[in-house]
């Protein structure tokens, strides 16, 4: 019964942190369609969720449809450049290993996009880019 009121008492003491700038608002927050998620289990047991734009680069993302259902990834490749909620760069890295077929090479730029959707871009260079950016869906 104390160790009840004393858990109690301490619970009312602490106060509930102030929102800080950086705390997801919830409005910004979108639904992803499941056909956009792909799951990647790494050997180590770790993994990381991609989602696919496909309304940005659909011949880019039908690459990666095709790569997937192929396993491509499953050996002989890695992940070798994270920037959390930025960036995965992941593949061959000695670029020696064959592409399955249908895999296009070789893609055009498709992500430049006018209104709603379009890709504000950040002020400095991304040094494996000519320009990065974001977009308001995420």
């Amino acid at each position: 019964m104390i160790t009840t009121l004393l858990a109690a008492a301490l619970a009312q003491a602490t106060p509930v942190p102030a929102p800080l700038p950086s705390d997801p608002v919830a409005a910004d927050w979108v639904a992803v369609p499941d056909d956009e998620i792909l799951v990647f289990t790494l050997a180590n047991g770790h993994g990381f969720t991609l989602r696919l734009a496909s309304a940005y680069a659909p011949a880019h993302v039908a690459n990666i449809r095709a790569l997937a259902r192929a396993r491509w990834w499953d050996t002989a490749t890695s992940v070798y450049r994270v920037q959390d909620n930025y960036v995965a760069q992941w593949g061959d890295a000695t670029e020696k290993k064959p592409l399955v077929p249908g895999v296009a090479d070789g893609i055009a730029a498709e992500y430049d996009m006018a209104g709603p959707t379009a890709v504000a871009r950040l002020a400095k260079r991304d040094p494996y880019a000519e320009w990065a950016g974001y977009s308001a869906d995420g």
